[in-house]
């Protein structure tokens, strides 16, 4: 990408504040020059970037939960029985965890209780 997304991220969000109302015609203008600039490829990443933006402008924090199977309803719930309104839980499944759950918030803070991660650290101790 020509520009990192929380930069598209950063002035969509400033040109948002600035015209309110006129929403719809910043989303144009960030898909007009995504495209200009040959970054349309990217536009999942800039729309991230927005999204976390939002989160933590709000106060919340953005939450993400990979779990190598899909989660049951009781878990799910327990999970977000930990969260405070205003954050914003993504979840998806990867199968390459193997089994067990990783959590990352705010792209800072990690919890890696997967079969992976205890595999990979296991077979790296044996190697040194």
């Amino acid at each position: 990408m020509r520009y990192a997304p929380h930069l598209y991220a950063e002035s969509f969000l400033r040109a948002v504040e600035a015209h309110p109302g006129n929403e719809k015609e910043q989303v144009a203008r960030l898909i007009a020059l995504l495209e200009k600039n040959g970054d349309r490829g990217g536009a999942k990443k800039v729309l991230s970037a927005i999204e976390r933006a939002l989160v933590k402008k709000s106060g919340g924090r953005y939450v993400e939960l990979e779990s190598a199977r899909p989660l049951s309803p009781s878990v799910r719930e327990a999970f977000m029985k930990l969260l405070r309104k205003e954050d914003h839980l993504v979840i998806r499944t990867n199968t390459a965890l193997v089994s067990g759950v990783r959590m990352v918030i705010d792209d800072s803070w990690a919890v890696d209780a997967t079969l992976r991660a205890r595999l990979q650290k296991l077979f790296s101790d044996r190697q040194n």
